[in-house]
């Protein structure tokens, strides 16, 4: 959407509040983004009413945004083009433990080495991983996201824990089988292109 005033912002930083809106509409549609309940809310910079405390709420319940450390979300805060990259391939099903995306010291070179490898963030101008994402190139690179195959793990294999002392530890994902493209049963084809894989938008509004 855009702002109050008419205007739509497209060279304005996306928020991180925003990018969990688009990511509850992408997968939800807005009729039932919509209704998402504004009340819940864990982070002590969210209060209970604000008007993207659903979608926030929504979307660290799927492991695919999470707060910023003592108990606070940074609504307002911006994001990196590793950070917009992620979520849009978290949302075609990409497990972001097993592919590295968080809790690991190569997390930047998974995301964008997966998001190449589909052609995510091809051709949107100006655009870079390691910027601040605008508005603009948000919405191009969710676009992609609705043509891009969805992918699932046959086998998600087994989380552990390893503990580095009383107050750190950090849970890695291991023996899983690697994402594989989503076989479209039904057939369904968005562009008339029927490939025999189920695209983001296939899945999520076949009509």
């Amino acid at each position: 959407n855009g702002y109050d005033d008419g205007t739509f912002g497209p060279e304005k930083i996306l928020t991180r509040a925003q990018a969990a809106k688009i990511l509850a509409y992408m997968l939800l549609g807005e009729e039932k983004a919509e209704k998402l309940d504004k009340n819940n809310t864990s982070f002590s910079d969210v209060a209970a009413g604000n008007w993207a405390a659903g979608y926030i709420a929504y979307a660290v319940s799927k492991n695919i945004l999470a707060g910023v450390g003592d108990g606070k979300f940074n609504p307002n805060g911006t994001l990196t083009g590793y950070a917009w990259a992620k979520i849009m391939l978290c949302a075609l099903g990409y497990d972001a433990d097993i592919e590295g995306y968080q809790n690991n010291a190569n997390w930047k070179t998974n995301i964008q080495e997966d998001a190449d490898a589909i052609s995510l963030c091809d051709g949107v101008d100006g655009f870079s991983y390691s910027a601040d994402v605008s508005r603009d190139a948000a919405c191009q690179i969710a676009y992609a996201t609705l043509t891009s195959n969805m992918v699932e793990y046959e086998d998600k294999g087994q989380t552990i824990t390893v503990s580095g002392g009383e107050s750190t530890s950090v849970e890695i994902s291991s023996g899983a089988k690697p994402a594989k493209d989503v076989e479209d049963k039904k057939d369904i084809a968005y562009n008339d292109d029927h490939d025999e894989t189920l695209q983001f938008v296939e899945k999520y509004y076949p009509d």
